[in-house]
């Protein structure tokens, strides 16, 4: 009988298990069963491998036999891609054992996202990490991906556009220009990036996009200042400095003051005339309007009609609020019929004032010629023709006959009680004034009675004898200041007569003279500018006095009083002493002159610049000019300030003046801003004195470098510092700034690779990661940062990066080690730490010492049977592998035939080298006849 043991190490089965006797020359078949995920390694009968077969005959059997069956798991290869943007990690095909799990990472590089990824080409979502589980067959993972896209949210408010406008999506890593665009009348206030102020840039880049952004314009309305002045005597609406949007059309008002009107209207230096309203339309620039205004002038017309004249005579113009004086003056012979003031009668005045005139007139003055009776008559003796009284025109003749009676003679005809004498005929001519004409008569011899009063005398006097037609004289003499004050003839007056003659005298006659104190006519006259009181043909007592006041017109002064033709100055006030003649006093008037003196301090002129005479009444303008780089600080009129104006105006000049314009140099801003990232100083509204240089320096934070300086909105590139020279105007200037980005360049060498790779740009301060991946079989043989080795790291990460790097990974084949390791009981070869080229075999044998066998023998933990020889195929992973062995022993089956005994008896197991000893003890009455051992007799032991 034979025996055929089986034996199956772990992860499968052999069947019969169990071992079997088999007679000589039988047969046994067994199977060999791999458990799930198993396969057979080998199959040892006898301890020499029959290959991993599943089945196993043992045929016309000889001798025991054994048969061991070793199982391996199952390798599984899993697949793992990643598509451009990112890895996945473990990479490429991937051994599995079966039913074990195997976790993936998926990693996506800078700027992407994981888009899907598939398993076994089925979606299982967009996961950073996935595990297959309890692979039992080949599969694949697949990782894919997409590029970081963010969205640039641009928006502008009223006033202006911004393009391109609201969401723009920008690959992440790449830029996105803006252009800001103010309208018509706009200018750009503000750009917000993410909510903070950029400044009032045309124009904003995002770079290296790495989030999602925003950018707001707004815009402000242009605003211009339009600068409204009034000279005196007037006002403007609005004044001042009014401001004006862009595009607006502000309209000011201008109004003259009582007496005054609207002289001119200035717009920007240029004359419009005297308008009482301006528009500025469509403002698109500061502007200045000045009103200046006049006094008004009236025009005073006077006509007079035949006969008269009316002084002065010819069209006066008078300021509003002034007055004027006419003087109507008759022309011989004709009489004031009327005066019409503006078409209205106001009397045969023969004085006429316009006082405080507000308006222009006329005054016509008409005349009518007199008429004055002449009353004609004729004593007894005679007859006048025509007698009685007879209407005459003045300046007509009136012619009158005389005839005496027979035996008559004219004795005297009287004229306005003046004698003319004896007269047949007598004529008025040229007729100014009433008469009266009358005739007397006498016989040829008649006595004239001849008297004089007290204070004169009259020749000859007393009783004078006269013949008939004859005539008599009389000579009537005042005393000194007296005058005749009547010529008595025959009791009737004929007047003031200093002589009185009868004529023809045919009656009796008397002549009485009487005297009174004389009469004297001063002559006053006044020039035009001024009056005289009393003026005119003033009468007075002879011998007395008469005071005359000379009073000028507003703006004359008396230039001299003439007294009988002689100058006694400019005298306001003259008394004529003891008049006994007539006299003459005449005033002349001037014109009163004022100075107006100018003067400007530095940073400017006056003009006129030189001192200005002036009539009285009269204006003048004065123009002040600042000089460049100057505004007028202040104008001072008779040492009082009037405010910074440009233009004015003395009107109605009635004093001397001084004007004084004094200057101060102009203040211009430069606002000066930056954006983040940096500074500028000065910052802010800087001011800066008209035509002076301002200097301004620019300076980046720290990761930050100059994007850019903007004067006015003009680039003048990336300056550290900027001067803005000779400032005459206001000024912006704007820093903008960029954050330093460094290049870090990232190469692998063959059998690897390194992500992110190639020109990695990093922004100044941050940190950059970057994974090093081996291919199957290579190791990281160095890692060089800047040149300078790091050792083999798998990983590598730059932090608060300043500066432009280096990075380069080297791979090797890589080496793994097998720890080969064998029990007590035999050996295995090669042993301890086997260092194995990757990818490569390696084969190891097992053996057992003498007296032992092996009993297994461990892959990786896992049984591999109890084969001799083992090979590593394609090695990429360290691995172990462990021998363990056990004492042979064997069965000794000891039995005793019938008729005693063997102890011990039945099968006893003997360890291989050992020793067992049987004592065979026969029954009482026998003996040991036999032993054998193997079926060969050893004979019968004594004991």
């Amino acid at each position: 009988m034979y025996t055929l043991t089986p034996s199956a190490g772990a992860g499968g089965s052999i069947s019969p298990s169990a071992p079997v006797s088999l007679a000589c020359g039988s047969g046994q078949g067994f199977t060999i069963i791999p458990a799930a995920c198993q396969h057979i390694a080998d199959v040892l009968v006898d301890g020499v491998s029959v290959g991993a077969v599943p089945n196993y005959n043992f045929d016309n059997t000889t001798a025991n036999h054994t048969i061991a069956a070793s199982f391996a798991i199952d390798v599984k290869t899993v697949t793992a891609s990643a598509g451009v943007g990112g890895s996945i990690s473990p990479a490429g095909a991937v051994s599995v054992n079966c039913g074990s799990d195997q976790a993936f990472t998926i990693a996506p590089a800078s700027c992407y996202h994981i888009a899907d990824v598939l398993v076994d080409g089925a979606s299982v979502g967009a996961v950073a990490g996935y595990t297959l589980t309890n692979v039992t067959a080949n599969r694949t993972i697949a990782a894919s991906f997409a590029l970081d896209t963010y969205a640039i949210t641009a928006s502008a408010g009223a006033g202006g556009t911004i393009s391109p406008l609201g969401a723009t999506t920008v690959n992440c890593g790449s830029g996105q220009a803006f252009t800001i665009a103010p309208a018509a009348c706009y200018h750009i206030a503000d750009v917000l990036v993410d909510g903070g102020s950029v400044g009032a840039v045309a124009s904003y880049t995002f770079t290296n996009m790495a989030a999602t952004h925003t950018i707001a314009a707004s815009f402000a309305i242009d605003t211009y200042t339009i600068t409204a002045a009034a000279g005196s005597h007037g006002t403007i609406t609005p004044s001042g400095a009014v401001l004006a949007n862009c595009g607006t059309s502000p309209a000011f008002t201008v109004t003259a003051d009582a007496c005054y009107h609207i002289a001119d209207v200035l717009v920007d230096g240029a004359s419009l005339g005297a308008l009482g309203s301006y528009v500025f339309t469509n403002v698109a620039a500061n502007h200045i309007i000045n009103a200046s205004f006049a006094i008004n002038l009236y025009t005073l017309t006077p006509t007079a009609g035949a006969g008269g004249v009316i002084s002065p005579s010819a069209p006066v113009s008078v300021q509003c609020g002034t007055g004027q004086g006419f003087s109507i003056t008759p022309n011989t012979c004709f009489h004031i019929a009327d005066v019409l003031v503006d078409g209205s009668s106001v009397g045969p005045v023969a004085n006429y004032d316009f006082s405080n005139a507000t308006a222009s007139h006329t005054i016509a003055a008409s005349f009518a010629l007199n008429a004055y009776t002449v009353t004609a008559s004729a004593g007894a003796g005679g007859l006048i023709a025509p007698v009685g009284a007879a209407s005459v025109n003045c300046g007509s003749d009136k012619a009158y006959s005389i005839s005496a009676d027979a035996c008559y003679h004219i004795a005297d005809v009287l004229v306005d009680g003046g004698s003319v004498g004896a007269v047949a005929t007598y004529t008025f001519t040229t007729v100014s004034a009433a008469h009266t004409i009358a005739a007397s008569f006498a016989l040829n011899t008649y006595t004239i009675s001849a008297s004089a009063g007290p204070k004169g005398a009259i020749a000859p006097s007393g009783a004078v004898v006269a013949n008939c037609g004859s005539n008599a004289a009389f000579t009537i003499t005042p005393a000194a200041c007296y005058v005749v004050a009547d010529v008595q003839v025959d009791a009737i007056s004929v007047g003031a007569v200093a002589s009185y003659t009868f004529t023809n005298v045919t009656a009796n006659h008397s002549i009485a003279a009487t005297f009174a104190q004389g009469q004297q006519t001063i002559t006053a006259s006044a020039g035009a500018g001024g009056f005289i009181a009393p003026a005119g043909a003033v009468s007075l007592a002879c011998g007395t006095d008469q005071a005359f006041t000379i009073t000028p017109a507003a703006c004359y002064h008396i230039a001299d009083v003439l007294v009988d033709g002689v100058s006694v100055g400019a005298v306001a006030n003259y008394t004529v002493t003891n008049v006994t003649t007539s006299r003459t006093i005449a005033a002349s008037f001037a014109p009163n002159t004022y100075t107006l003196t100018p003067s400007a301090g530095a940073g400017g002129s006056i003009s006129p610049s030189a001192p200005v005479s002036l009539a009285c009444g009269r204006g003048q303008g004065f123009t002040i000019i600042p000089a460049a780089c100057q505004h007028i600080a202040e104008v001072l009129v008779d040492g009082v300030s009037v405010g910074a104006v440009s233009i004015y105006n003395f009107d109605n000049v009635t004093t001397n003046h001084t004007i004084a314009a004094s200057f101060a140099v102009d203040v211009k801003t430069v606002t000066a801003s930056a954006g983040a990232g940096g500074s500028i100083s000065p910052l802010g509204a800087v001011l800066v004195n008209c035509g002076s240089d301002k200097a301004f320096t620019i300076t980046p934070a720290a990761c930050y470098h100059i994007a850019d300086v903007l004067v006015d909105v003009a680039s003048v590139g990336a300056l550290a510092s900027y001067t803005i020279t000779n400032v005459t105007a206001s000024h912006t200037i704007a820093a903008s700034f960029a954050l330093n980005t460094y290049a870090i360049t990232a190469s692998a060498g063959p059998n690897g690779s390194i992500a992110p790779s190639g020109a990695v740009v990093a922004n100044c301060g941050s940190n950059v990661a970057f994974t090093i991946t081996r291919v199957a079989c290579y190791v990281v043989a160095d890692v060089q940062v800047d040149a300078v080795s790091v050792g083999a790291l798998a990983s590598y990460t730059f932090t608060n990066v300043t500066a432009n790097h280096s990075i380069a990974v080297t791979f090797a084949q890589g080496a793994q080690a097998i720890t080969a390791s064998a029990g007590v009981g035999g050996s295995i070869t090669p042993s301890g730490a086997v260092s194995v080229a990757c990818g490569t075999n390696q084969s190891f044998t097992v053996t057992a010492d003498a007296c032992y066998h092996i009993v297994d023998v461990l892959k990786d933990g896992v049984s591999a049977g109890t084969g001799g020889s083992y090979t590593f195929t394609n090695v990429t992973a360290a691995h172990t592998i462990a021998a363990s062995f056990a004492l042979n022993t064997y069965t000794i089956t000891s039995s005793a035939a019938a008729g005693g005994t063997i102890a011990p008896t039945g099968a006893n197991a003997v360890n291989c080298g050992g020793a067992q000893t049987y004592t065979i003890t026969p029954d009482a009455c026998h003996t040991v006849a036999d032993v054998k051992v193997d079926g060969v007799s050893v004979g019968a032991p004594s004991s």
